[in-house]
């Protein structure tokens, strides 16, 4: 059976991970968004009274979901469900849980829908770290990461834009994300649209 200090061996292998790769192109998807995200994962599969296995699944698959960037930025959500399942199965981790927690990562997938409440809860923990309390914030840093990583280079006006066309499509898909926040991306969309306001006017 899955245990609770496998949490742990992920933890110090993705961050020994992170700590040996050039990370310096990864402004957005660093250690430090592994670390809030599995934050987030935790207080949402407590709120939701998920039981210890999927709890420890979907936590596991938190640590996980973003450690395939450091090797490519397409399809980096396979290379983490490859690297994870590897490790898992090093801890001689039953298949059926492994599983569990590469279906949890392949939730993260842009436009992928979640199958279940621990998959939606990753979903949703991944999407807010973005578009929540630190939007205007980290907005900026993921458009750099992407000129950096992926050549994409956006003028001032372009990027605002980009963002309010975003927005009015993030769904979330757990309890826990539609309650607490579902509301702070409306009111980011209003923040946005003024912000756009201004510059158009400038």
């Amino acid at each position: 059976m899955i245990q609770k200090f496998d949490i742990d061996l992920s933890y110090k292998e993705v961050k020994h991970l992170f700590a040996e790769a050039d990370c310096s192109k990864l402004l957005y998807h660093s250690y430090a968004h592994t670390c809030e995200v599995t934050e987030r994962v935790i207080l949402m599969a407590k709120e939701a009274q998920l039981n210890e296995r999927e709890t420890i699944c979907v936590v596991l698959a938190a640590v996980w979901h973003d450690v395939g960037y450091l090797y490519t930025y397409h399809e980096h959500e396979e290379k983490g469900m490859e690297l994870a399942a590897y490790f898992l199965e090093k801890q001689d981790t039953e298949k059926e849980d492994i599983a569990f927690v590469k279906a949890c990562i392949e939730a993260t997938k842009l436009h992928q829908k979640p199958r279940n409440l621990a998959e939606s809860i990753l979903s949703d923990a991944d999407l807010a770290y973005g578009v929540t309390d630190y939007f205007f914030e980290r907005g900026p840093l993921l458009r750099k990461e992407w000129e950096l990583c992926l050549g994409k280079f956006y003028s001032d006006l372009e990027w605002e834009q980009l963002q309010l066309k975003f927005l009015p499509d993030v769904q979330f898909y757990s309890p826990y994300g539609q309650t607490y926040y579902r509301p702070i991306v409306r009111a980011n969309l209003k923040k946005q649209q003024i912000c756009l306001d201004a510059l158009t006017k400038e």
